[in-house]
């Protein structure tokens, strides 16, 4: 696999390998990832919601980003996917932005908010 990219200040989004694809229900984008090789389904959407976590913006600044290409979120969603990237593998921590921690039961993730939780 490839080498780890540099660690930048705010959380990154990395990725080995991105293709557009498409099925029946619409498209997706296929990401395998970076250290583990595992392929993953994205929305368009969520693709460019990903790419926006470049290591140069904090929280706050992805959320504002997000609004600005027309996809408003709160910072519960924003917590959410960012978990689900670092689940994925497709997240690395920043220097000044650690990687969400990852419920590991459904009453850790309904304390912390994951949308969904304790159903």
């Amino acid at each position: 696999m490839s080498q780890m990219p540099e660690r930048s200040r705010y959380r990154k989004f990395v990725f080995a390998s991105a293709d557009r694809r498409a099925e029946l229900s619409g498209d997706y984008i296929n990401v395998v990832s970076l250290r583990l090789g595992r392929a993953y389904r994205l929305s368009p959407a969520e693709f460019e919601l990903a790419r926006l976590f470049d290591g140069t913006r904090d929280a706050a600044a992805v959320r504002v980003a997000a609004g600005q290409l027309g996809q408003p979120i709160g910072d519960a969603e924003l917590q959410h996917f960012a978990t689900e990237l670092a689940q994925a593998d497709l997240l690395i921590p920043g220097t000044e932005e650690p990687l969400p921690v990852i419920p590991q039961t459904d009453a850790e993730a309904a304390l912390i908010g994951t949308p969904g939780a304790g159903r």
